[in-house]
């Protein structure tokens, strides 16, 4: 009985005492909260407590994050680099601040002849693998990378065509009618191709409405033109209601006064006529004896466009009339702004006023050239380019123009180098096709899946231009090539190896900024041919 009585004791005791923690699960309990309060302590000093350096690395430099490409990475800048990547920071340009570079050389080889529509080879792609670009950021630098850089791994040995023969062309007078503003900004494409050529150039100042030239303003343009190497002469407006066509065909009689005994032929020209070079068309012009009436030029490309303003040459491709035609119509230039078509019911405007001024005056016609180009081409022009069409004159470049615009001057300066090659094209190595001076194509399938023997219609109603620039394949999509555009080029501003009066040609890809991607850049040096070592190979 006593037993059962402490029984009941204990277990009543249990129940109503409460249960006291055991040693082991308090710590446990401490431990969890300490490590807590170290946690929240870690976080609120992140977030609100600017550490102090300690005193041995107070004074050293900040460390940069790694590269997740150091094999890519290199800095340029310009203040220590000097002038070779300088134009790429160039705003007109549009190159993004971080780019991927490469270099490749070509020394070229002169061969005797030269097929210019054909298509030429040589065995290394002129676009390199993606471990062979160099990632450049164009606001830094570092001396020794920067000349690793610029360094080219081979020299590319091509065989290519003589420079043009150094003459001059006392036998061309040109005539242009334009702006004072727009004279001023063509005066270096003119300077391209006629600096030093003793051909004479008039050009009539359109005063704009409410813009009138002093006399001291022009005069001072005209030694601008002289200083490089130009015999250029302003000449005022006769009649301020005069469109620029109506002055074009008065400047005939002008074009005759300012002739000598050695001039033979007069070109009509708009103010964005340029020529890539003088020797093709002086060259093309002898196939015609200039002691007889000629009238010679190009229509339009368009038919649309013939169709609405006739079978005649156009100025921007360039209007040439010889001595004889030109002193035929020149007496009756004034009286040809009145000449009408149809009855005489519709007025006569634009470049046909010069052809139905010499169908009404003379027995002489419309002689087409090829190679003068008028270029009405809205849209993308590669395809043009880079078909292998024989150049003699080019038109509608300008940027902002609404044409197809190209950068000329930059593209034409081949030609001193290597004459006929401007715009010549190569197979280089399996997937890529070089046209000097215009651009660098990758073909993700391979150059010899593309039929280059046609135009990739790469500008709007290709099917207008049948006629003038066919035949033509399809053109290709953004993810089936990938084009490297001629930017910039000139003499290389340093010595390289292999010459220092080579030619340095800058050609871009413009990356999707969209996507993420950035512009890159691949440098072809012409290497100067009469260099040491040149006899050797």
């Amino acid at each position: 009985m006593l037993s059962t009585a402490w029984k009941r004791a204990t277990y009543y005791t249990a129940e109503k005492r409460p249960k006291l923690l055991s040693s082991r699960t308090l710590r446990t309990y401490i431990t969890l909260l300490f490590l807590l309060f170290s946690l929240i302590s870690l976080f609120y000093c992140r977030e609100h407590v600017r550490l102090l350096p300690d005193p041995v690395s107070a004074n050293k430099e900040p460390q940069p994050k790694p590269d997740p490409h150091p094999e890519l990475t290199l800095q340029l800048d310009a203040p220590r680099c000097g002038g070779e990547l300088d134009l790429l920071k160039d705003k007109e340009l549009d190159i993004s601040a971080r780019v991927k570079y490469t270099r490749r050389c070509i020394k070229p080889v002169y061969t005797g002849s030269w097929d210019h529509e054909g298509v030429h080879n040589f065995t290394s792609n002129l676009i390199p693998d993606r471990s062979e670009f160099r990632v450049v950021e164009l606001d830094k630098c570092i001396q020794q990378q920067y000349e690793d850089a610029t360094e080219c791994s081979e020299t590319i040995r091509v065989e290519v065509p003589k420079p043009y023969p150094q003459r001059t062309y006392p036998d061309f007078v040109f005539a242009i009618a334009t702006n004072f503003k727009r004279l001023q900004y063509f005066r270096s494409a003119f300077a391209q191709w006629m600096g030093h050529s003793d051909a004479k150039l008039l050009a009539t100042v359109i005063d704009k409405e409410g813009e009138t030239m002093s006399g001291t303003q022009l005069r001072e343009e005209e030694k601008r033109w002289e200083d490089l190497g130009m015999n250029m002469k302003i000449l005022h407006q006769r009649q301020k209601d005069d469109s620029v066509t109506q002055v074009h065909m008065v400047m005939v009689q002008d074009a005759v006064d300012a002739a000598t005994v050695r001039t033979e032929w007069i070109g009509i020209l708009d103010d964005d006529t340029f020529f890539p070079h003088f020797f093709p068309l002086w060259k093309a012009l002898q196939d015609y004896d200039p002691a007889k009436p000629w009238y010679i030029g190009a229509p339009s490309e368009q038919l649309q466009t013939i169709n609405s303003f006739g079978m005649n040459a156009f100025g921007g491709a360039g209007i040439f009339l010889s001595m004889p035609l030109a002193k035929q119509i020149a007496p009756v230039a004034r009286d040809c702004l009145s000449v009408k078509t149809h009855g005489g019911r519709i007025p006569i405007e634009g470049d046909t006023l010069m052809a139905e001024c010499v169908y009404h005056y003379t027995t002489t016609k419309l002689t087409w050239m090829r190679g003068l180009w008028q270029l009405d081409l809205h849209g993308n022009p590669d395809g043009f380019f880079e078909s292998g069409r024989k150049v003699i004159s080019l038109h509608h470049w300008k940027k902002g123009s609404g044409w197809a615009a190209a950068p000329v001057v930059a593209m034409s300066k081949i030609t001193e180098l290597c004459g006929d090659c401007f715009l010549s094209r190569w197979r280089a190595g399996l997937r890529d096709v070089f046209t000097a001076g215009y651009s660098i194509v990758k073909y993700n399938k391979g150059n010899d899946q593309v039929d280059l023997d046609k135009m990739e219609a790469t500008f709007k109603q290709d099917w207008d231009y049948g006629f003038s620039l066919g035949p033509f394949r399809e053109r290709l999509e953004r993810n089936d090539k990938k084009t490297y555009k001629i930017v910039a080029s000139g003499k290389r501003e340093h010595k390289v190896e292999g010459g220092e009066n080579g030619l340095k040609e800058t050609y871009v890809y413009k990356g999707d900024r969209r996507r993420g991607e950035v512009d890159e850049v691949v440098e072809v040096v012409w290497q100067d041919p009469e260099a040491q070592g040149w006899m050797e190979w």
